[in-house]
């Protein structure tokens, strides 16, 4: 009974975290497609006739325009010529390398972490590093609420899974130790024969 135990405590917890990882996963595959969707629209509105980065208009998430307000841009001359970035930033900037393309975690001012997409594009003659991002945070608060709530319900599924294999292996006793009483009686003398029905 005991390995038993062991066994459903021990695949609910593997299930709680492979459950776990899938829904971070999905969250951060929603995450990064919402960010390569604002990055093509960011590169439609750079400026290609001037070297130093310009924006020419507004992205539609006025969060760009709120200062630490959860998406963020940045537009980076390849050249070293300038940098243009969202209001979001304030007085930060994400620090970009060349060959830095792709998905990585930025620190930012307020102690968080913003999970931001990178990419390189040559618009006319210019180059640019252009990246955007958004918080972390909010990703990593919904896996821990998800990971709580796995874990609850994994807990109660393994009380009802024990209790029950407790019930079924008492009423599956019950036939040979009322057997085995019977036959002490006849030993004893108590009785002359077994009676009733047996398994």
């Amino acid at each position: 009974m005991g390995f038993a135990i062991l066994l459903v405590v021990g695949a609910l917890v593997l299930s709680g975290f492979a459950l776990h990882r899938l829904f971070v996963s999905n969250l951060e595959t929603n995450a990064r497609a919402d960010l390569d969707a604002a990055l093509s629209r960011l590169v439609a509105l750079i400026d290609p006739e001037q070297a130093e980065p310009r924006v020419t208009g507004p992205l539609p998430d006025p969060r760009y325009e709120t200062p630490l307000g959860g998406r963020y841009w940045q537009v980076e001359a390849v050249d070293g010529s300038g940098v243009a970035r969202s209001r979001s930033l304030w007085d930060q900037q994400f620090h970009t390398t060349d060959g830095a393309d792709g998905q990585s975690l930025q620190p930012l001012s307020d102690g968080h972490e913003a999970i931001v997409f990178t990419r390189t594009v040559e618009i006319g003659a210019h180059r640019f590093r252009v990246t955007v991002g958004e918080d972390y945070d909010d990703i990593r608060l919904a896996g821990v609420r998800y990971g709580w709530d796995i874990a609850k319900l994994f807990a109660l599924l393994a009380m009802v899974i024990i209790g029950a294999a407790w019930v079924q292996l008492r009423l599956g006793l019950m036939p040979p130790d009322r057997l085995r009483r019977s036959v002490d009686d006849v030993r004893k003398g108590k009785i002359t024969r077994l009676t009733g029905s047996f398994p």
